[in-house]
């Protein structure tokens, strides 16, 4: 049985007072919402008895009004299954797939309050615009290496014991075994172990941006970031009205020497793998974007976005793991690892930040599905995310190497950067090399998706000259065979 052959309450609207019969209302309201589409071809009515309950009227006056729409083609009727509406005759069919060129259009009232919003989104529609194409958007997993077989089994486990919890509201901080295995798995990973209360389950780092900023931002604040820098960051602090202000990069990260004097509420880094530029942040900056930040009053937002995929020595330590004064905010993500869909992240927070980031947290969305929570919080537990880090660490490793060798084989002696971590490389264009974006235009008439940095996803403002000579490779959901076929087509485009 599909969803359309389910009986649901129809809102009918009958008046007992109208100079109009009842039979003529019901039969009127059902022609309405059968010919505006609102109930589809297939769509199975209540029962004749269930439809006089819900109207209050007799069983037979919606009889007749049954049969009357019956006669006019608008119903048909089965006893053993009951009354539905009718199929879309031949005539409907052709007037469906071919609608009149302009539909009439809701005037706006004069009066009505305008949004005073006025922020933009960092989605982009790449592969709407070019489907089915070799794909190197950065910071997409693979989705044929996702552990499908051990996520329905712990899915499957965590209903056989769910109880009340799908259906009661969970802590807004979230579940406290996620949080309890995240402060672990921090431990471990990332050199510091918080007091897992100090942990915030978001959905996914965006969110918790969000919630930063609306802690902090303000028309009268400034926030810093990186420049370039994470369009879903400047975004962010841009539509709570801050002003942005925004320091360049160089090979050791950002440049801590040209940090702003004046006080600033927020400033936003990238310190594991720059994004998009893919430089790693040096031990000595560290410490003084942190001597910084003490001084100005300023919060650090640390998205460690892809600190997992190290592939060259010894990571550096987290930002917070170096923090002695409770400057960091720490900013951590599930969706590289696992996968964007699960919407799933976190963020640690200085203990006086909890409870209003909770507060937050609970007024956006109130908490994350229980289940999701659960399974990860076991996933961990078990040690299957850890041993799932190292086999993706394996395989990322293996397609940054091809991705390498493919643009030497069909480009010479090119300029990468980024190649020590992470899920992307850039690659910067030999001065006889076209700009980036006509690159980009003529990869995608050979199939190729390939991103100069704002087209990847990037915020390019006061830095738009790299836009021009830079191309983004993210190689993190393609096989070693995708990835040689797609730079082979791009050398085709380019040579062409």
């Amino acid at each position: 049985m599909n969803e359309l052959e389910i009986p649901v309450q129809i809102p009918l609207n009958i008046s007992k007072r109208s100079t109009d019969s009842l039979q003529h209302q019901i039969c009127a309201q059902l022609r309405k919402l059968i010919s505006d589409g609102h109930l589809r071809p297939g769509t199975r009515l209540t029962s004749i008895r269930e439809m006089a309950a819900q109207l209050g009227v007799s069983f037979n006056t919606v009889k007749l009004a049954y049969q009357q729409l019956i006669s006019e083609g608008h119903l048909v009727t089965s006893e053993a299954r009951g009354t539905f509406v009718a199929p879309v005759s031949p005539e409907q069919r052709v007037f469906l797939s071919n609608p009149p060129a302009t539909t009439p259009s809701h005037e706006r009232h004069p009066t009505r309050f305008p949004p005073p919003f006025r922020g933009r989104s960092q989605i982009n529609p790449r592969r709407r615009a070019n489907a089915g194409a070799i794909d190197f958007w950065a910071g997409r997993t693979d989705p044929r290496s996702f552990p499908i077989k051990e996520w329905r089994h712990l899915i499957n486990a965590q209903l056989q014991h769910a109880g009340a919890n799908l259906t009661d509201y969970g802590d807004a901080a979230g579940l406290d075994a996620l949080r309890c295995a995240i402060a672990e798995h921090l431990a471990r990973a990332r050199g510091f172990r918080p007091d897992p209360r100090q942990v915030v389950v978001t959905a996914g780092i965006q969110e918790a941006l969000s919630i930063s900023a609306r802690l902090f931002l303000e028309p009268s604040s400034t926030a810093v970031t990186e420049a370039p820098c994470y369009k879903g960051a400047s975004y962010v602090f841009e539509s709570f009205g801050a002003r942005i202000i925004r320091v360049g990069i160089d090979e050791e990260g950002i440049q801590v020497d040209r940090l702003p004097a004046q006080r600033s509420a927020l400033v936003y880094v990238t310190p594991s793998h720059q994004y998009p530029l893919g430089h790693i942040l040096s031990m000595e900056r560290r410490h003084a974007l942190l001597e910084w930040a003490a001084t100005s009053g300023a919060y650090v937002l640390e998205d460690d976005y892809d600190c997992d995929f190290r592939f060259e020595n010894s990571p550096l330590p987290a930002l917070a793991a170096l923090d002695k004064r409770g400057s960091v905010i720490y900013l951590g993500t599930f969706s590289k690892a696992m996968g964007v869909g699960l919407r799933l992240g976190y963020m640690v927070l200085p203990h006086e930040l909890v409870e209003p980031a909770t507060t937050v947290k609970a007024l956006f969305s109130y908490c994350q599905p229980w289940l999701v929570q659960a399974a990860m919080a076991e996933f961990i537990a078990s040690g299957n995310y850890a041993r799932r880090l190292r086999q993706v660490r394996h395989d990322q490793k293996v397609r940054r190497d091809c991705l390498r060798d493919a643009l030497q084989q069909n480009f010479g002696d090119v300029k990468l950067k980024g190649l020590r971590g992470g899920m992307h490389v850039v690659w910067h264009l030999p001065p006889d090399f076209p700009p980036a974006s006509e690159v980009q235009q003529a990869a995608a008439e050979y199939q190729v998706n390939v991103y100069n940095p704002e087209a990847g996803g990037a915020d390019v403002t006061e830095c738009r000259s790299l836009n021009e000579r830079l191309l983004v490779f993210g190689y993190a959901s393609l096989s070693s065979v995708e990835i040689m076929e797609g730079i082979s087509r791009l050398a085709q485009a380019i040579c062409c």
